[in-house]
């Protein structure tokens, strides 16, 4: 019979806890990181997060297929098809304002979170139904649409397993790729990676003023893509930040994260601070409803203060925001669209 008095622990929690506390990352935190060391830095880390994620994808040359084109109020719409990867074909709306001027505009790539996929970002109505777009009007999902309006060049694509590309969500790819040896996680920062490559060649964009944007799992693609491709000038990550370990150490809100957001290995190298410092020297805005059940505001305050030391190392912490607003798992709007018209549209 076995002797329970010796201090012995059945919680499976209790041993995670405990490997959270003890595992020291293997590239030092940015906080530990001065200025002068910061580029060889984040060249370490992009490495490693690359070799994490399960590497990067084959290049394929660029065929794009217009599938539709629609006119809109004040913009057109174009349903675009492109390979990302050989055999792997990428749907996406392609927003452009109507302009008689011939200069190139700034590109943003509008990256959509859980639902219905790209459609979502435009606040589409599915099938005549006006309750499908309550959803959106709750979010405030229709990003897309606000940037066209502002004068961006708007890149809306599927991530893998949503819209036009839906096959299982995020599990059942997810669970394949892990298999397979990489993650879901990967080959969607591959594809939109890919996807800006598109943006940035198109006659009327201006690829020296590339921004990217999103909420929750678009969130979540819009840090990675920042930190990853240096072609992005500005970020808005929205619904998606905090520190991991943090988040570890409460543990309940972990309930509400699926396998999209695993990056296995991840926290014996870093914590996700490490990977938005990534992006420094360039703009990025985080906003964070203040009622989102799937982050505390602890692990989002001490995760900010980890990545703003990169910014205030470089002395440019005026290109940083965290906007906290009233309000739960949605995009808000509220700083972000001026941080990046002051970015990509400076007067």
């Amino acid at each position: 019979m076995s002797d329970t008095s010796t201090g012995w622990r059945l919680s499976i929690r209790d041993a995670l806890q405990r490997t959270n506390d003890v595992t020291k990352p293997g590239i030092i935190p940015v906080e530990d990181v001065s200025a002068a060391d910061l580029g060889d830095w984040q060249a370490a880390l992009r490495e490693k997060l690359w070799d994490l994620l399960g590497g990067p994808g084959a290049r394929v040359e660029p065929c794009i297929r217009v599938v539709m084109e629609a006119e809109e109020d004040g913009y057109t719409r174009s349903l675009l098809h492109y390979e990302t990867e050989p055999g792997v074909v990428t749907s996406a709306w392609l927003l452009a304002p109507k302009s008689s001027a011939n200069e190139r505009l700034p590109g943003f790539l509008a990256l959509h979170g859980h639902g219905r996929g790209k459609d979502d970002v435009l606040g589409m109505v599915v099938d005549g139904d006006p309750n499908s777009y309550e959803h959106v009007r709750r979010l405030n999902y229709d990003y897309a649409v606000h940037l066209v309006r502002r004068g961006y060049v708007v890149l809306a694509p599927d991530a893998r397993g949503f819209g036009e590309r839906a096959s299982g969500g995020c599990h059942v790819p997810g669970l394949v790729s892990l298999y397979q040896g990489r993650s879901i996680a990967g080959q969607r920062l591959w594809d939109d990676m890919r996807s800006l490559d598109l943006l940035a060649t198109l006659p009327m964009v201006d690829p020296r003023r590339l921004g990217c944007g999103g909420l929750s799992e678009g969130g979540k693609r819009s840090l990675f893509l920042a930190a990853l491709d240096e072609r992005v000038q500005v970020a808005v990550v929205s619904g998606y930040f905090t520190s991991l370990r943090t988040e570890i150490a409460r543990w309940d809100r972990l309930a509400g994260w699926d396998i999209c957001n695993v990056v296995p290995g991840l926290l014996r190298w870093a914590d996700l601070p490490d990977v938005a410092a990534l992006i420094a020297p360039r703009h990025l805005t985080i906003e964070i409803g203040r009622a989102d059940p799937l982050y505390t505001l602890e692990g989002v305050v001490t995760g900010y203060a980890r990545m703003a030391s990169a910014w205030h190392a470089l002395q440019v912490a005026d290109r940083i925001d965290l906007d906290i607003f009233d309000g739960a798992h949605q995009w808000s709007g509220r700083r972000s669209y001026q941080h990046v018209d002051s970015v990509l549209r400076p007067e």
